[in-house]
């Protein structure tokens, strides 16, 4: 709770985004060589009759677009809906 406050004030700093982000990056490859993550994206495909094929493409480039101050405004609704 300590750090989610302080996110709200000041957001996180910009080596604690980028190594979160790297460190998000790294999990998204592991997950890419098991055959559950596969499965899971393919099911939403049909499930949903959705095109996910975003979810394989574009989860770099969606990891990069995250900002600190989305993430201070995150954190503040977070705080305020409890």
């Amino acid at each position: 709770m300590k750090v989610l406050k302080m996110y709200a004030k000041k957001g996180p700093d910009a080596e604690t985004l980028a190594k979160a982000k790297e460190q998000m990056k790294k999990s998204r490859e592991t997950q890419l060589q098991e055959n559950g993550t596969w499965l899971g994206i393919i099911y939403g495909s049909y499930y949903y009759n959705e095109n996910r094929d975003d979810v394989i493409v574009k989860y770099n480039e969606w990891i990069e677009s995250i900002t600190a101050d989305e993430l201070k405004a995150f954190a503040k609704r977070i705080l305020t809906s409890t």
